[in-house]
């Protein structure tokens, strides 16, 4: 996946999105992660209907929100998850959104924040799914 930090992520995604070998879904992995096939076709099983899908857990730790150098709160754990990878999107989908931030010169910073301006319900999946 090309690298979200960088201001030209999009573009370059929308260039592999070019490159890449005709398919009605699309995996994106983090490039942090290790390659691995075990658990794919669960994944994509679990992603099924789904227009962008995520592997996601509960999270374990506690947070607190945090104001000018204050902790103000707790965040209920409930509200929160941790994502995983590989992320799986229907490719028609995927394409659109990537071109419709990048004719409205959005500023944006990761595939998160993609789902969030492109309006796309991100469905997360059991975190087991990719082991």
């Amino acid at each position: 996946m090309p690298d979200a930090a960088n201001a030209d992520w999009l573009p370059a995604l929308r260039s592999a999105l070019a490159q890449a070998a005709p398919a009605s879904r699309i995996v994106i992995e983090a490039r942090d992660r290790p390659r691995s096939t075990n658990g794919l076709s669960a994944l994509l099983e679990a992603a099924s209907g789904a227009l962008a899908a995520v592997p996601g857990r509960a999270v374990a730790d506690t947070y607190k929100e945090v104001r000018d150098g204050r902790v103000v709160r707790t965040v209920p754990r409930e509200a929160l998850a941790e994502l995983g990878s590989p992320w799986v999107f229907e490719r028609h989908v995927l394409e659109e959104a990537v071109d419709r931030l990048l004719a409205d010169r959005a500023t944006c910073g990761s595939l998160i924040e993609l789902c969030r301006l492109a309006g796309l319900e991100l469905r997360l999946v059991p975190w087991p799914a990719i082991p």
